[in-house]
């Protein structure tokens, strides 16, 4: 079923209990794929051994720490810059996070820069003063005040804190866009921007580079997914921005200097959603050399791993996967507790700041979504051939907009059911004057495309003035 929950959510997430097992699997599997496109792996290889050491390290260390009472700590990886991440200067002491009690994504270099180290090789800060608070010796008279001696560190930045139900989608508790897991650096956003750059260089000549001679194709297919998954991952963070809050947890301190939530910039969720808008919707990095394409070859093996007949398609399901790309960086957006927050931040904005407002998220993505289209509406040029992955995009946002107005997508504010139907009224204007503008060439699909489209808005447009609840 097509939901909010559904889509905002892996089926097997749960939020009660450490999940730490399957992300990390995950994680490997990127740090395995970096490391074979940059030379051949071989058993026994120092570079793997220190790749697979550092991983495990990393685990025993975190559930080890929660053996002492440690909860998980999604703020600890907001502490370094993209910059300090990959720098000569960050030694193999100095940690990359302020605990091992955060889900962290491995460091991978960027291209042309020296492969660091993987994961950190020691406990953090917070994870020093967590463990001093539960377990420093003190006698009995002095426990109270030495024990509230040590917790008024707790506004030092490299002690901050989210646990579980300050960063898990579920209910929509995602609010703080620095509580992650599986994300690294100080700005999640630039974090990802830059790891968007590694996904796509290593999408170049991967085939090549994972499949040594006389091996199966199957390992480009599996590391083909695990980088698209790891694509989509990403998009996730920088959603995070639209509608965002940055959470506190301090108490009052008399000075009113730190409230519970402070906003999160409307220049900050402008560059969020142009970032969406370029990687999630735009599709312009989805075009795979048909040499690669060819390459995905199922794994064959049968057996309790990888049986052959759970894939329901021997060839790669190339837009199915696309597809999900787009409708998660769209079900996002569109989601009722972002229409809500957007609305609220509208009062909370203090005086003389810039307001990031839900009309124009909607009128934005409506912009993203059919700017071909928009060009030859406005006489600009010709409209030729609609790239197939975009017709999908531009179906799922009318999709979405017309479950908005007919109340069957999540709990929408009036104001978002008004501006749906404000938007599908645009584009249905956008795509009958631009069918005007076809060229000679473009095929039967893509013309198909916009007169279905124009017909599906007129049929949602209908049912709303009929059956909606006012």
């Amino acid at each position: 079923l097509l939901t909010e929950d559904a889509l905002l959510m892996e089926a097997d997430q749960r939020p009660d209990c450490c999940q730490y097992c399957k992300g990390l699997a995950h994680q490997i599997n990127m740090g395995l794929t970096s490391l074979a496109t940059r030379k051949a792996l071989e058993p026994g290889d120092w570079e793997l051994d220190e790749f697979i050491g550092a991983a495990l390290k990393h685990t025993i260390m975190h559930e080890v720490g929660h053996t002492l009472g440690l909860r998980h700590n999604f703020k600890a990886s907001a502490y370094r810059t993209v910059e300090e991440l990959h720098s000569d200067k960050l030694k193999k002491d100095d940690v990359m996070s302020t605990s091992v009690m955060d889900y962290l994504a491995i460091n991978i270099a960027p291209k042309g820069k020296k492969q660091g180290q993987y994961y950190d090789d020691t406990i953090g800060p917070y994870d020093y003063w967590a463990i001093t608070y539960g377990y420093k010796p003190l006698k009995a008279q002095d426990e109270a005040k030495e024990l509230k001696k040590i917790a008024q560190r707790c506004r030092e930045p490299q002690l901050a804190y989210a646990t579980d139900e300050d960063y898990h989608p579920l209910h929509n508790r995602d609010l703080d866009p620095l509580a992650n897991a599986w994300d690294l650096g100080k700005e999640p956003m630039l974090w990802a921007e830059a790891r968007l750059g590694v996904i796509r260089f290593l999408f170049d000549g991967l085939a090549d580079r994972v499949v040594k001679k006389g091996k199966p194709y199957y390992r480009a297919r599996a590391a083909f997914t695990s980088l698209l998954r790891e694509y989509r991952m990403l998009l996730g963070f920088i959603k995070r921005y639209i509608g965002g809050q940055y959470v506190s947890r301090h108490h009052y301190d008399g000075k009113n200097e730190l409230r519970t939530f402070t906003l999160v910039s409307a220049k900050k969720q402008r560059k969020a959603l142009e970032l969406l808008t370029e990687h999630g919707l735009s599709c312009k990095y989805f075009n795979f050399p048909p040499e690669l394409l060819n390459s995905l070859a199922p794994d064959w093996r049968d057996n309790w791993e990888s049986p052959i007949w759970r894939q329901m398609r021997l060839d790669y399901p190339l837009h199915s996967q696309i597809e999900k790309v787009n409708l998660a960086t769209l079900a996002r957006l569109y989601n009722s507790a972002i229409s809500r927050r957007l609305l609220d931040m509208e009062k909370k904005y203090e005086k003389g700041q810039e307001v990031f407002k839900l009309e124009e998220l909607y009128s934005r993505l409506t912009t993203s979504c059919w700017s071909e289209v928009q060009k030859a509406a406005a006489k600009k040029e010709r409209l030729g051939e609609i790239n197939s992955y975009r017709r999908n995009v531009q179906r799922w946002q009318v999709r979405l907009l017309g479950m908005i107005i007919l109340g069957e997508y999540g709990s929408q504010p009036d104001d978002a059911r008004a501006l749906a139907w404000h938007e599908l009224r645009a584009i249905k204007a956008i795509v009958e004057r631009a069918a005007k503008y076809v060229k000679k060439d473009a095929s039967i699909t893509t013309k198909s495309h916009l007169e279905e489209t124009a017909a599906r808005i007129d049929k949602m447009l209908a049912a709303r003035l009929k059956l909606a609840n006012y």
